[in-house]
């Protein structure tokens, strides 16, 4: 994956993704899926550590400059055809949500 996003703190990344290695098949799925609605903005992949520690999850997160109300109209689609679909293949390690440049 580490062609296919700018990646927030790569060893923590690469950690979490050898920890749970089903993850990279659905990472290299990704960006060609995003892409349909979301042809070029960058893709940043971070791991996610709650506050409380009680939850951990890698974030992609599509980064736009769009408005909130247009990035959402593009994203809505994206979810409802492809992600929702796919959801389940990340176990809840993976979530995938807008980011605002």
């Amino acid at each position: 994956p580490h062609d296919l996003y700018a990646i927030a703190d790569a060893a923590a990344v690469s950690r979490f993704i050898a920890q749970y290695p089903f993850l990279r098949t659905l990472l290299n799925e990704i960006p060609a899926h995003i892409r349909a609605y979301f042809p070029n903005e960058p893709l940043e992949l971070s791991l996610y550590i709650d506050p409380d520690h009680i939850e951990k999850y890698l974030l992609v997160s599509i980064m736009t400059e769009l408005t909130v109300e247009e990035a959402w109209a593009q994203f809505e689609p994206f979810r409802q055809t492809w992600w929702l679909d796919n959801i389940q293949r990340g176990d809840f390690k993976l979530h995938i949500d807008l980011g605002y440049l």
